[in-house]
């Protein structure tokens, strides 16, 4: 196995369907493509940071064309490799420098905000905004920061509540209405497990020397650490299905992630 492979399988953020620790994180993020898949049919779609891309190979059963992107090259050579339509396109860009002639009814941005650093957060999503039809929708998720950020994922550079992520798209579409995507008692009970779990290892680390490694390095042991995780709480999410988690109109308090759908 390459390196490139290797750090691919073993990362903590792209989940793909072909990893055999997925845990509850796959069913999960694929419960937001299937709320969203009902706006797609015969549109013309965009997904910024497509991931594995599995999420725009399945929007591509309902829409007429799907271009998807990512800033990593890796991953959309896998990508390209894996998931092969007509209507279908991969291509290599930075969200927060996506120009196109094209315009597109729906644009699909699931997981990424948080990984945007302040300084581009406005130019990704004036750079969402320029790709819609005047008449676009636009869906955005995001882990809700009240209940996710006690894992420190040092992918992300900022993670948002309701109200933080409602008021800085509200500064770029006029309608927004939030949604959480929540879990039944089989998935709280993963979340509690892994929430254990991830604070007990953050407990080892008395003098926070985390803190000073550099965010490169943390990426790795995060990465490396989650997969490990992940394998220990197989026995927690092996039934998690996505029909274990429900869609709903934000509940703060309850919520794993945020959906924002913006007009």
């Amino acid at each position: 196995m390459s390196i490139t492979n290797l750090l691919y399988r073993f990362s903590a953020e792209r989940v793909d369907s072909d990893n055999p620790h997925l845990s509850a994180f796959f069913p999960q993020q694929q419960k937001a493509y299937t709320f969203c898949k009902q706006y797609c049919r015969n549109k013309r779609v965009i997904e910024f940071g497509c991931g594995s891309g599995f999420g725009a190979y399945r929007i591509t059963e309902v829409a007429t064309s799907v271009t998807a992107i990512d800033n990593d090259c890796n991953t959309i050579q896998h990508c390209r490799a894996k998931y092969k339509k007509n209507n279908l396109r991969f291509q290599v860009n930075k969200a927060e420098q996506f120009i196109s002639k094209r315009k597109f009814d729906v644009a699909i941005s699931f997981q990424v905000i948080e990984h945007i650093e302040s300084q581009f957060v406005e130019n990704y999503l004036f750079s969402i905004k320029r790709a819609l039809k005047p008449k676009g929708v636009c869906f955005i998720s995001t882990p809700n920061a009240p209940l996710s950020s006690y894992n420190e994922n040092p992918y992300h550079y900022k993670e948002y509540s309701g109200i933080e992520l409602k008021t800085l798209l509200s500064r770029y579409f006029t309608q927004v209405t939030l949604f959480g995507v929540e879990g039944d008692s089989i998935v709280r009970l993963f979340e509690k497990r892994r929430k254990e779990r991830v604070l007990s290892a953050l407990q080892k680390d008395v003098f926070r020397m985390r803190n000073i490694v550099p965010r490169k390095m943390r990426q790795v042991i995060f990465d490396f650490a989650s997969y490990f995780v992940r394998k220990k709480l197989n026995l927690f999410s092996v039934n998690v299905r996505e029909k274990n988690y429900q869609i709903r109109t934000l509940r703060p308090r309850s919520a794993i992630d945020i959906i924002a759908v913006c007009r």
